[in-house]
């Protein structure tokens, strides 16, 4: 249980001893108001195999309400009280949170009885009677009528809703577009300077059109670094190991460096007397050109080189250069010039898009000239319906079951497609504006033309304060972001139902479903209180990161790491920290402390899953569609961070990196803005984390589970999965044997039937290979059992798991049928449909509430021990299976 392999220690860090022996004592604690039996003495270090836990899945609404009638099940049976942890992910937070602020008075009342949450999922959830001022099920009816929680009353939330995504299009299009203005103007004075500087050397450049400074420039520099780059390469002979001291010091001069040096010799002598009339002229600008090249590369290659022996461009530096063979110093001079012609090419690349980029500014200028009324209206609606069109597109085809033809394209690069058409597009109505504008107040092209003209200055200047004035606010971007209005649809319906403020006042506003009352959201410290005994809830949430320097895994194939909330600790990727202090980093002197958020903004975030950055799957395609729409519903979290304690030295940094990284700091908005459309997260690295869905790394909740060893789950697979490929399911297993070195052996049927008790009962109830699908009603099979253990530990130490799907089983209700009929996808129905009905919520309460009757409906142990005993017996089976 300790840090991840690989990972720095950090000097907030704590080792898991400590974390779970405040897990521990909240647990003995709760077990004791409870009545339950107590934790069996053992040492520190050995896995909590006597704790069970209950874990919900993401979903959406379509999984908090599958697992309310789960709960509600489990409940009836006296089996829920004995669950020690709840994890959960996403939708499964939404009602994870909401059983456990049940537990909360609020409004200065005591806290609630310990058994009297669970009393409230024992009821039927009838309707109050708003004439008794003792009647209950009020939680159960609140949830009921929050089924469309985005959206509750109808028209006015939708015109709320609309009015909130408009604002804030408006304002993110806005920070792009006074950003990219400012932009296109240094971009115009560097045109005009390259363009000055290289009259000034004699190079031939043209005059009059914009961007035409900036081409000749990427023409140069092809010629003067990325062909030198290219050619030094095959100057980097590598030493014969026979040579002697001397060649060993000098193992960077071979014989290729000096056939080249006679290559370009000849250029020159040819130049020469193509000068003096003894050879055709022609043949001199060419050999002039050879000869300059042929030297610049010599000196690249002989520069890298000695700085190869100086320890640069070296792991480890100094010492390592000491201890490398001239041969491995050749390698790595090798390996630097290929990174000197990566640069090259993008300096190269970048310098002509910017000549494109002023080029066809140039075009839109002109039109804006002759039409500075009518273009810039026409461009920016065309714009906003394309705006538009990328967000109910991306809402109606996520609804839509994709065909078998479409999922053969490659999605990834027709969303890079997709958004470059609409970037540039917007990049053209923001220059036609901007070019419009300044035509009406009587500026054109020619005005500008010179960079230090004084037009241009102001203009300049103008746009630089407005940009400051933008980088003064740094909560613009999450409060731009759609999550505000998310987390707080979610607060009011979800944790608004265990307000008991709300009950029993029908003439108050309270009762209406589109208030939110003061207190129904918690800090972390309430809801967490030592002094309630809910389950210990593990809040599941995604740390992005597309741009690691330590972790070419998590950069390349999982794009993010595990981030969960637990009543005393953060664990990210298997570092703990405590909740107050920095986590893995040191504050300055007067440094920001960690932001504090409510549990409805983690729930909010553990439930963020379409924005920019979504794990492993994010993309620049999508992440630019999604950003320019502003489908942004992840966080930016201060973490606290200012300066790294690593132990592992940064990679050295050249000019322009610093010249970026301080650009990024004067103007930080605009540059974590950047980063989302660009897909580009630092992840622990940065001073802002970006987090996302929990799903966006592991789907089940059982990650961290698993990293504890708890000894027996529950677990509700509620995630989108129409096929029934149980793909979140695989997920984890990988996640587990390549994290934790989790080996999963499933139990049969006969395997469950020979250890007897309470695992018989639930063979009947295995998929398999019989049961395809969601079933019709004529079984009841639901759950797949499965031992987790790490191979060469005990077997006891192991996890077992029962893992629930929603099917179609056979004790389901005629209503539930009738649903499912007139519902082909049910109960796979899409994630992103966040707006049940009435029948569409009970159809899947009521199926969840079937199941969870079904895995405890047959005799067995009192309800007290249950979880014990049918551990016990699963053991016993794992142990027949090995046998």
């Amino acid at each position: 249980m300790a840090s991840t392999p690989g990972s720095s220690p950090s000097p907030h860090a704590v080792a898991w001893p400590e974390v779970w022996q405040a897990e521990r004592q909240r647990i003995v604690q709760r077990r004791a108001a409870l009545g339950l039996p107590p934790l069996p003495e053992s040492p520190a270090d050995t896995p909590p195999s006597h704790c069970t836990a209950l874990a919900l899945s993401g979903g959406g609404v379509r999984s908090a309400t599958f697992s309310l009638g789960l709960m509600q099940g489990l409940a009836r049976h006296r089996v829920l009280e004995s669950f020690d942890y709840l994890s959960t992910v996403s939708g499964g937070g939404y009602i994870g949170a909401f059983f456990c602020s049940l537990f909360h008075g609020r409004d200065g009342r005591p806290p609630v009885a310990p058994t009297e949450p669970y009393e409230v999922l024992r009821g039927n959830g009838a309707k109050p009677d708003a004439d008794d001022p003792k009647a209950t099920g009020w939680q159960l009816w609140w949830l009921r009528n929050s089924g469309a929680y985005l959206a509750p009353t109808g028209a006015g939330d939708y015109l709320y809703a609309v009015a909130m995504a408009l604002r804030n299009l408006v304002a993110v299009h806005y920070v792009i577009g006074v950003a990219v203005l400012l932009t296109l103007l240094l971009l115009m004075a560097a045109d005009g300077l390259l363009r000055q500087a290289a009259q000034a050397l004699g190079v031939p450049a043209p005059t009059g059109e914009p961007g035409l400074g900036l081409l000749v420039w990427a023409g140069l520099s092809a010629a003067l670094w990325l062909v030198p780059a290219a050619l030094a390469y095959f100057a980097t002979e590598m030493p014969s190991p026979r040579r002697g001291a001397l060649g060993q010091r000098l193992w960077w001069l071979n014989g290729t460096g000096a056939v080249m040096t006679l290559l370009g010799l000849g250029g020159l002598l040819v130049a020469g007397l193509a000068r003096a009339g003894h050879a055709p002229v022609l043949l001199s600008g060419g050999a002039l050109a050879f000869a300059a090249i042929v030297f610049i590369a010599l000196g690249l290659y002989i520069a890298t080189a000695l700085l190869v022996q100086r320890g640069h461009y070296v792991p480890g530096g100094r010492a390592e250069s000491d201890a490398a063979t001239p041969q491995g110093r050749m390698l790595s001079t090798r390996v630097a010039l290929t990174k000197w012609l990566a640069t090259a090419l993008k300096a190269t690349l970048l310098t002509a898009a910017c000549a494109a980029v002023l080029g066809v500014g140039t075009v839109v200028t002109r039109l804006a000239e002759a039409d500075p009324v009518r273009l810039p209206f026409t461009w920016g609606g065309v714009s906003l319906l394309l705006v538009g069109a990328v967000k109910k597109g991306a809402s109606t085809l996520s609804k839509l079951a994709v065909p078998d033809w479409l999922r053969r394209w490659p999605l990834d690069l027709l969303a890079l497609v997709g958004a470059f058409v609409l970037g540039t597009l917007l990049l053209l109505g923001w220059c036609g504006i901007v070019w419009s504008a300044l035509s009406l107040l009587g500026i054109g092209w020619a005005t500008l033309g010179w960079p230090f003209a004084p037009a241009f200055l102001q203009l300049v200047g103008a746009v630089l304060v407005l940009n400051l004035a933008t980088a003064y606010c740094f909560q613009f971007v999450n409060l731009s972001s759609i999550q505000n209005l998310y987390a707080s649809r979610l607060v009011r319906a979800y944790l608004g139902a265990s307000n008991p403020v709300r009950a029993h006042l029908q003439t108050s506003r309270w009762t209406r479903l589109s208030d939110t009352h003061p207190q129904d959201n918690l800090s972390l410290a309430q809801y967490y209180d030592a002094a309630l005994h809910p389950p210990l809830h593990v809040v599941n949430t995604t740390l992005n990161e597309t741009v690691s320097p330590l972790d070419p895994l998590v950069q390349r194939d999982r794009h993010g790491r595990p981030l969960a909330v637990s009543p005393d600790h953060l664990c990210i990727d298997g570092r703990w920290h405590r909740r107050e202090e920095p986590p893995g980093r040191v504050l300055r002197p007067g440094g920001r402390p960690p932001e504090a958020m409510s549990i409805g903004s983690w729930i909010g975030v553990s439930g963020a899953a379409f924005s920019t950055g979504i794990g492993r799957g994010t993309s620049l395609g999508k992440s630019l569609l999604l950003g320019l729409a502003n489908v942004r519903l992840g966080h930016w979290w201060r973490s606290g961070v200012l300066k790294s304690a690593a132990p592992v030295a940064a990679p050295p940094r050249g000019v322009l990196a610093w010249a970026g990284l301080g650009l990024a700091a004067l103007f930080q908005p605009q540059a974590y803005l950047l980063a989302e459309l660009l897909g580009r997260f630092r992840g622990s690295y940065a001073r802002y984390w970006y987090l996302s869905d929990g799903g966006h790394f592991e789907n089940t909740g059982l990650y961290e589970l698993l990293r504890r060893r708890v000894g027996l789950v529950i677990a509700s697979d509620n995630g989108a999965d129409p096929d029934y490929q149980h793909d979140d399911l695989a997920n984890l297993m990988r996640l587990a044997r390549l994290d934790f070195g989790c080996e999963f052996r499933r139990l049969d049927a006969a395997a469950l039937q020979r250890a007897g008790g309470d695992a018989a009962a639930l063979a009947p109830l295995l998929i398999d290979d019989s049961s395809p699908g969601r079933g019709q009603g004529t079984d009841d099979r639901c759950i797949s059992v499965f031992w987790a253990a790490r191979p060469g530990e005990p077997l006891e130490h192991g996890t077992a798991l029962l893992v629930v799907k929603p099917r179609l089983v056979q004790g389901a209700p005629l209503d539930v049928r009738q649903y499912a009929q007139a519902h082909a996808r049910f109960p796979q129905e899409p994630t992103t449909d966040q707006f049940f009905s009435e029948e569409q919520w009970e159809s899947y309460r009521k199926l969840g509430d079937t199941i969870g009757s079904a895995l405890f409906r047959g005799a067995g142990a009192p309800p007290a021990g249950r979880l014990a005993t049918l551990r016990g017996a699963l053991l016993e089976a794992a142990g027949n299976s090995c046998e």
